[in-house]
């Protein structure tokens, strides 16, 4: 079969030269396309308590956003500096739910916050090779773009979470996934060859032996450094690690 394949660009870029993270859509890319999302609230909860059921059959990349009647802000579920409610093992999905581990913490428990669940597997390899990294400036001045809505929503919204594909924003374009078994102490490098530190997630599998995978965090077994053209991942436990890096940038 011959090079074939759609790639949009995102609004007054020009799609034969720029770069891979200037566009919003590529069919070479996979993309974090939000399978369920919503807001969970326990209140002085001491058993388990499931946030969502999705039903996928297999392991979803997530996202988990909290905070506490403590008033301490919202955090990332991967926070590290937090030990409670933020330390990401309290959080943990399988093949069929995201589960909330309150009996863990010890105690009664209240807690909110939001979640992200995608249809991209956790435990999955994709790599491209293929890199172009040139940066352009926006060049193409005439009012034009593409917007794809979700069902039931109008063209016409100013809402940005109502659209698919909006070539006026930016889009989370995936450029390498990588999960390997680590016998620590060891480091897992995930290559990129971006040029750039770019957006990643990190997660890692069977830290309680109950088959489920959590957000990673920085702990004294175990942290993540990010260089312009890899990613490390430094372990002194086995591990199952899994290493997600986006087109976009992270850090300048």
């Amino acid at each position: 079969m011959g090079d074939i394949g759609i790639k949009i660009s995102r609004k007054g870029f020009d799609l034969d030269d720029c770069a891979d993270h200037q566009l919003v859509f590529s069919s070479s890319f996979p993309t974090l396309m939000i399978h369920s999302s919503g807001t969970f609230d326990f209140n002085g909860v001491t058993l388990d308590q499931i946030v969502s059921v999705h039903g996928l059959g297999y392991a979803p990349i997530f996202m988990v956003f909290i905070t506490s009647d403590q008033g301490d802000g919202w955090y990332s579920n991967g926070d590290s500096r937090l030990s409670y409610p933020g330390n990401s093992q309290f959080f943990r999905v399988d093949d069929t739910d995201l589960t909330f581990f309150a009996s863990e913490i010890g105690g009664s428990v209240s807690i909110s916050g939001r979640y992200y669940i995608f249809r991209r597997n956790i435990e999955q390899n994709f790599s491209y090779t293929n890199v172009d990294t040139t940066e352009t400036a926006p060049n193409i001045q005439e009012n034009y773009g593409i917007k794809i809505s979700k069902e039931g929503y109008s063209i016409d919204s100013e809402d940005g979470r109502d659209y698919l594909i909006d070539s006026s924003k930016r889009q989370l374009l995936i450029h390498t996934q990588k999960y390997q078994d680590i016998v620590g102490p060891a480091v897992m490098t995930t290559e990129h060859n971006l040029g750039y530190h770019p957006i990643y997630l990190h997660y890692i599998k069977d830290v309680n032996s109950d088959g489920r995978w959590q957000q990673y965090s920085n702990a004294d077994d175990s942290y993540v450094a990010s260089f312009t053209d890899r990613i490390e991942t430094t372990v002194l436990l086995s591990k199952r690690v899994a290493s997600i890096v986006l087109k976009d940038w992270g850090i300048n």
